[in-house]
């Protein structure tokens, strides 16, 4: 199975989703897709949906269970969601958990209108490694340290944080490893800034702040 390639570009929070182009993969075993995505723009809330005959992208939503998975994609309309069929043999190389919220892309076989069967499953490692509990020591209060949590389907929850009011966080780049906060700043005004987790998935930077954030 050739592994889908994902690169994931952060759009504003609660927007709709683009395609990019496709590209043919790198061998890593007899069966393949015929093609890949090579660039992905993921909302919070949407994805593009159907790829090509046999590979869908979407987000994973309420309603997943061991055996079936629900994809939230995006449409003219809105929102759809599509529910697939995990059965034996499925090839999860690529699967690093299944997480309501995560980008999702799977290879299927039968009609999107009946229950279609998954052959193969991808999800990101660094939507997975970004949820939890990230600390760091508060530069302005000796002893004291500032934290807040990363939640599924983009939620935080603010421990002890005082640099900005963060709203919700999206995978931004699984390849490098980056995510994207979306912060109230003092003005009202929502602003999108990136954090980059680091050595061995313990640690995260965030962009323009000097602290060293470390999972607990």
């Amino acid at each position: 199975m050739k592994k889908l390639f994902f690169l994931f570009a952060a759009t504003v929070a609660f927007g709709m989703a683009a395609c990019g182009d496709k590209t043919e993969a790198n061998a890593e075993g007899a069966d393949t897709a015929d093609t890949i995505i090579e660039e992905v723009a993921v909302s919070s809330i949407g994805a593009p949906g159907l790829v090509d005959d046999s590979t869908f992208i979407g987000i994973i939503g309420e309603g997943t269970s061991m055996h079936n998975l629900v994809l939230i994609s995006s449409s003219d309309d809105g929102q759809d969601t599509t529910a697939f069929i995990m059965g034996e043999g499925v090839d999860k190389t690529n699967l690093h958990d299944i997480i309501e919220g995560s980008p999702c892309q799977v290879v299927f076989t039968g009609s999107l209108t009946d229950k279609p069967r998954i052959t193969y499953i991808e999800t990101p490692l660094t939507y997975k490694n970004a949820i939890g509990k990230w600390t760091c020591d508060d530069p302005d209060n000796a002893g004291k340290k500032m934290s807040f949590e990363l939640l599924p389907m983009g939620k935080v929850e603010l421990t002890n944080w005082r640099k900005a009011r963060i709203l919700s966080w999206s995978l931004y780049n699984d390849d490098t490893k980056e995510i994207t906060l979306v912060v109230a700043k003092n003005d009202g005004e929502e602003e999108e800034v990136n954090a980059t987790i680091l050595e061995g998935d313990k640690t995260l930077t965030i962009e323009n702040d000097p602290g060293v954030y470390v999972k607990e």
